[in-house]
């Protein structure tokens, strides 16, 4: 991280809500009409006070007035009280009327204004996520990248809406009191400026504590909701294991740790809550007692000053109470929108240079002495190949020996540690990142279906602009359509959530479909047929040799016969090369491509038991 000191977080989000300025300087005009109006409804009171009634009940009458608004009553005679009174009347309604119009219209204004920079706050926060490489992703909890993408959103909209126009306007309500008593009599105006001050300090260490259990709670809930969305997803593991208790443990204890830590907050919300309700109070009392000292003692103050003197006195207590609240709101809105802005704010893990170049149509591949560290381990090292367009290239190996991580370079979900994957004699880093994922149909090792119909995921590549024709034919060559006349609505069938609709060898089928009907130059096959009959996968294979006889298909797989069709033939161990070659040349040598091959067919044949996963390498 660069030792430059960081944005805070209005600072950060500024981009997304910058479109939204004019609207933003029209209603902070209108924010301050709003709270200058409402304190000018006790301006004209105050004269009513000491114009009509004092006299009225026989009362001293003074002259002049700390008011602003006496200029409009000053050529009425002292006892045209009617006059004075429809005056004061006319004054009020019109500044509520105007008070009203600017509460009514800054809001329906500014409320839509900041859904617009909330929208666009939310888009490139997604939008980062989809570019972001998967090692930078793999950093953090599913819970908090939820929350990146949704609540703190809101949060950083909150923080433009809600808490800073509410912390402003009562900062501006603070100090306009604060001077319509200095109008009266600057004395009086002494206790609520040393208790404003007072105050200030107070919710400054206000701030810092709540700033830091926000922090933990938002942490503690990004376990909760990741400990929550785990167990949606793997309720079947969950039961199929009878661990419901276990998983119900984990829960209570991650639902506790949030419980306790909104309890540390509501308690230290308490202690200074109090401190502020003794400020508060400090305010009315001493305002009070010296009010009545100087009424007293100088005679300096009327009815409707004393009144007013009171009334904003007690506003200000009201408005320190509730600045001290707004300050825990917003700490509360900047932790989670410091945390959304810091991801947006990542730097992208896989990026393009300046003026990328695009993929060509019959791209050759090669791997230039390739190594890849993830996790300070060393997955792959010194893969050395070449896989000129047309070819048909098998990866086999173990677990773990890297045939995944060979295909997620050629798709550059991770660029190499050292070495170049080169395309076309280029490094893969000189070309568009969506251009390169755009020259492969990748079949995944982990099956995803969307909770869509059949052929809405089967023709994922074009969206909404669905082609029958491309869909019957993919479902075809991938044997979709050998059970897709079982199911309820054929392909309009919603195949459920990740496709819980399906069986696992018809999710499988229904994922090579879908890489089918993308039909880019080069087909990669990751282990995707390992939920298939072995008849059911022949057959497959064979529809794909055919369909893609002019293009790249590149298959990782457990099963040696599944790559006889192969040019090449790359067997992994330990994520290095321990042979290559023909399936001709391999079965030649007789070494571990030849004693899988063998092993197999004789498992087929049940003229053997079933050999260990170390000897066959599955």
């Amino acid at each position: 991280m660069s030792a430059k000191k960081k944005k805070g977080g209005i600072g950060r989000s500024f981009k997304y809500y910058k479109p939204e300025m004019p609207v933003t300087v029209i209603f902070y005009i209108l924010l301050l009409v709003f709270t200058l109006t409402q304190q000018l409804v006790n301006q004209a009171t105050q004269l009513v006070l000491d114009k009509v009634f004092t006299p009225m009940l026989g009362g001293e009458v003074k002259e002049g007035s700390s008011s602003v608004f006496y200029f409009l009553i000053e050529g009425f005679e002292p006892n045209d009280y009617t006059g004075i009174l429809l005056t004061l009347t006319f004054t009020i309604v019109v500044v509520c009327f105007i008070n009203y119009l600017a509460h009514y219209v800054r809001w329906n204004l500014y409320h839509n204004s900041m859904f617009k920079a909330m929208t666009r706050n939310s888009s490139a926060g997604f939008r980062h996520f989809l570019d972001q490489a998967p090692s930078v992703v793999d950093r953090y909890k599913s819970g908090e990248i939820f929350n990146f993408l949704n609540g703190d959103v809101e949060s950083v909209r909150r923080l433009y809406l809600v808490f800073t126009p509410h912390l402003i306007e009562r900062v501006i309500s603070i100090l306009i009191g604060v001077y319509f008593i200095m109008r009266i009599n600057l004395y009086i105006a002494i206790p609520p400026m040393i208790v404003g001050i007072v105050a200030f300090f107070t919710a400054k260490e206000f701030n810092k504590r709540t700033r830091k259990k926000f922090d933990e709670i938002r942490n503690s809930n990004a376990n909760l909701n990741t400990c929550i969305q785990e167990n949606i997803n793997g309720v079947r593991v969950v039961r199929s294991f009878a661990t419901e208790k276990d998983e119900m443990k984990k829960f209570d204890k991650r639902s506790t740790d949030f419980r306790d830590k909104h309890v540390e907050l509501a308690k230290l919300q308490g202690k200074f809550g109090i401190a502020f309700a003794v400020i508060g109070l400090m305010v009315n009392l001493l305002s009070i007692v010296l009010g009545v000292l100087v009424a007293n003692l100088g005679g300096g103050m009327t009815v409707g000053e004393f009144n007013l003197f009171i009334t904003n006195a007690s506003a200000i207590n009201m408005q320190i109470i509730m600045l001290a609240n707004m300050v825990g709101n917003l700490q509360n809105s900047l932790v989670g929108g410091n945390r959304q802005l810091d991801f947006i704010d990542e730097p992208l893990g896989i990026d393009n240079v300046q003026n990328p170049e695009k993929v060509g149509d019959k791209p050759n591949l090669e791997f230039k002495d390739v190594s890849l560290t993830l996790r300070g381990r060393n997955v792959l090292d010194g893969i050395n190949f070449s896989i000129p367009y047309g070819s048909k290239v098998g990866i086999m190996g173990k677990t773990g020996s890297g045939k995944t991580l060979i295909m997620k370079l050629m798709n550059r979900f991770y660029d190499t540690s050292d070495g170049e994957f080169l395309i076309d004699g280029k490094n893969v880093k000189e070309y568009d990142v969506e251009s390169v994922r755009a020259m492969n149909s990748y079949v995944i090792q982990d099956v995803f279906l969307f909770s869509e119909t059949l052929n809405s995921n089967i023709a994922y590549f074009d969206g909404n602009d669905k082609n029958t024709d491309k869909i019957i034919h993919s479902s075809k060559t991938a044997c979709v359509d050998d059970f897709v006349d079982s199911l309820s609505d054929g392909y309009e069938t919603i195949v459920g959530e990740k496709g819980l609709g399906l069986s696992g060898g018809q999710k499988q089928r229904v994922s090579i479909a879908r890489a089918l009907y993308k039909d880019a130059p080069i087909m990669l096959l990751d282990d995707c047929t390992s939920a298939l009959d072995y008849e059911t996968e022949k057959k497959i294979i064979a529809n794909i040799k055919e369909q893609y006889q002019d293009k790249t298909v590149i298959i990782a797989t457990h099963r040696a016969t599944s790559v006889t069709f192969c040019d090449t033939i790359i067997f992994l161990e330990d994520g290095k090369i321990a042979e290559m070659g023909s399936p001709e040349e391999l079965i030649a040598k007789q070494g571990k491509y030849y004693e899988i091959l063998t092993t197999q067919e004789k498992l087929s044949n049940g003229e053997t038991e079933m050999p260990s996963a170390s000897k066959t390498g599955v």
